[in-house]
């Protein structure tokens, strides 16, 4: 990992590198001319250039309105935070040569597209990076030659390779740089035969867009209006692997269905959204998720602090149970589960899983009454069942083992609220009177409301008059997310932080100051799944903008 960013590091600086070409001879106005000026790039094309040896690709944008929205993002000082990080960025993308971005770059260089490149070429002997930069304006590009004379320190060394030029620079603290002009690309990398191979690339048909499935990909992107910057997977098991290696996964197999995996992020007119695609083989075409209704939704108070909503827990189990068949370790897992459910009289697969065959959802709700001040709010799921008796007798059960275990005299009676019949369980908090831990109540035929907190139960048991699905920040996020979805994730950023003491987080440097002031400006966040066919799942996230600093 430290080597990685260390190569990308190098990056920073190849500015350098493009100055010494532009400057090398007669032949670059030549090359600089004889192109059109402002043609339109795409992934797809900057693919073309990088060899099918890759693994995986990242596309970065360098559009003027993109980044512009993203500055824009937030509160002022949140503004301010990008704006300084964007700064940062551009600097150390010149880093050491005197340059600078915005007038010397910035009016001729394109989108930029990073590839890890593992060893498989002859000359590489660990995984390289090979950057590809489109050049949008060949006019502007010869201006800024023209501009840039020599660099101080370094030998500029030419090299043919098969007819082609490639230019290798030695700056004076002894890094090198290799580029090579390919059409309206420039191929840069710190390894000469990696642009060699680029070269071949350029020449051939076998390059990273040709990979299978790659093509349609790269066309087709990630589904966002405006991207900022899209990564490109081809092959999920080598990166997989070197993530073993560099110890960030800690196992091999973890990801063994996925064959291809598209990401990407980009800003919206209410903050940014990122996509995550991937493509799995047919050992896991099973994969197929009915969207949620909506109507459990309509039972949470706009207020909510955060929600999650699906369905079908009893599908799911299935599924898990059919992936862990196939390791020993799945399997003992499962037989582990099986036993410890079983050590208190309960089957996980008919008294748990088996009753959530419906829709569920779970809330965080602001409460600051009884046991629920010292917290904040208070905790309430609700389940649909088409098997009631059976989800009566479980929670029977459950409170029977609760009130034989715990050390405190538990107490479990009922009351009506609402016209509902809530069973409690009460536990006596410091010598005083009992109250309710939790609470549960039939509030339709096949709907089981269950409620951490006295005041909660109060909250579920009678429909809100100002229901959370018209909340503006829900509505926002959830105009965002597919509304096919398999289930989703909702929280409040702006209420929970209204919750938050943030001085000991700062204190303990959990916080910095630049990640607050980003917390800060977010009124929310949502995370959906979707699958639009059997073979592809889609995770969607969306963050908007606090709804008074639009």
């Amino acid at each position: 990992m430290t080597e990685t960013k260390k190569k990308l590091g190098c990056f920073g600086g190849f500015a350098a590198v493009v100055a010494a070409v532009l400057v090398a001879g007669g032949a670059a106005a030549y090359w600089v001319l004889r192109g059109g000026l402002g043609r339109q790039f795409s992934p797809l094309g900057s693919a073309e250039v990088i060899p099918d040896e890759a693994v995986a690709i990242a596309y970065i944008s360098t559009a003027d309105r993109m980044w512009g929205k993203l500055k824009q993002f937030g509160t002022p000082e949140a503004q301010a935070v990008v704006r300084d990080e964007i700064d940062r960025w551009q600097e150390e993308f010149v880093g050491g040569t005197q340059l600078d971005f915005n007038r010397d770059l910035k009016p001729w260089i394109g989108n930029v597209a990073i590839a890890i490149v593992p060893d498989e070429i002859p000359g590489i002997s660990s995984s390289e990076l090979l950057a590809v930069v489109e050049i949008q304006d060949k006019l502007q590009a010869l201006g800024f030659a023209n501009r840039v004379k020599g660099l101080e320190g370094s030998k500029l060394e030419e090299i043919d390779y098969n007819g082609t030029k490639i230019s290798k620079l030695v700056q004076a603290d002894g890094t090198s740089y290799s580029i090579a002009v390919l059409g309206d690309y420039l191929a840069v990398a710190d390894n000469l035969a990696l642009v060699e191979s680029s070269i071949d690339t350029f020449r051939s048909t076998s390059s990273f867009a040709e990979l299978p499935g790659m093509t349609a990909r790269l066309r087709q992107g990630v589904g966002l209006d405006e991207p900022l910057a899209r990564v490109y997977v081809a092959n999920l098991a080598t990166l997989q692997q070197s993530s073993i290696e560099d110890g960030r996964l800690p196992t091999e197999g973890a990801l063994p269905s996925v064959t291809s995996l598209v990401a990407g992020v980009g800003v919206t007119d209410i903050g940014l959204h990122g996509r995550v695609v991937s493509d799995f083989d047919e050992a896991v075409s099973q994969l197929q998720f009915a969207p949620p209704s909506g109507k459990l939704v309509k039972r949470f108070p706009d207020d909510t602090l955060m929600l999650v909503e699906g369905r079908d827990l009893a599908r799911s189990w299935q599924q898990l149970l059919e992936a862990t068949a196939a390791t020993e370790e799945g399997r003992a897992f499962v037989a582990e589960l099986r036993q410890g459910f079983a050590r208190i009289g309960l089957d996980v697969d008919r008294d748990v899983f088996g009753v959530l065959d419906g829709e569920f959802a779970f809330g965080l709700i602001p409460s600051e009454k009884g046991i629920l001040a010292t917290l904040g709010f208070g905790g309430a799921l609700l389940l649909e069942t088409s098997d009631r008796k059976t989800t009566e007798a479980t929670l029977e059960k459950l409170g029977s083992i609760v009130k034989r275990n715990v050390p405190f005299p538990l107490s479990i009676d009922s009351r009506s609220a609402n016209g509902i019949e809530v069973t409690q369980w009460k536990l006596p908090f410091f010598s005083l009177k009992p109250e309710t831990v939790l609470g549960y109540g039939w509030i339709a035929n096949n709907t089981l409301a269950i409620a951490f907190g006295d005041p909660i139960v109060d909250v579920m048991v009678a429909p809100p008059e100002l229901p959370l699905d018209r909340h503006e920040t829900f509505v926002r996020i959830q105009q965002q997310l597919p509304q096919a979805n398999a289930g989703y994730v909702y929280a409040n950023v702006e209420q929970v932080m209204e919750l938050i003491n943030p001085l000991p987080l700062q204190a303990g440097e959990v916080v910095t100051p630049e990640s607050l002031a980003l917390l800060n400006s977010m009124g929310g966040i949502g995370i959906a799944t979707s699958s639009p066919d059997v073979s592809t799942v889609v995770l969607d996230v969306t963050i908007s903008s606090n709804v008074e600093n639009r």
